[in-house]
């Protein structure tokens, strides 16, 4: 059995042991945290972005197919898209509310 790694979701608070390796979407699905993946966890859109607060050495970096759909601002301030990242040690993410989703959809940012 491969050796659990922590992840903790904000606001929920909702947290789990997780296999390291496992994609930070699939842990959010597994404990019902709401992430939305319109594209199906294909790096095709932006939708499951969430913002690494603690332990982002603990992810897999990021590779050029999520490089290329976050602006660069939105990557040196801790987004990253759930889909891609995998996780191998402790980590606690931000999952936008639905409150900041319109926000930024109001502003026009993706």
């Amino acid at each position: 059995m491969k050796e659990g790694a922590r992840v903790v979701f904000e606001p929920s608070g909702k947290a789990a042991e997780v296999p390291r390796g496992s994609r930070l979407l699939d842990a959010a699905l597994r404990l019902g945290v709401p992430v939305r993946h319109v594209c199906g966890g294909n790096a095709n859109c932006t939708t499951c972005r969430v913002r690494v607060l603690d332990g982002a050495h603990h992810l897999t970096r990021v590779e050029p197919r999520e490089a290329g759909r976050l602006p660069d601002e939105k990557l040196e301030a801790g987004w990253r898209l759930s889909c891609q990242a995998r996780v191998y040690g402790p980590v606690r993410v931000r999952v936008p509310t639905l409150q900041e989703r319109l926000q930024e959809a109001e502003e026009g940012i993706s």
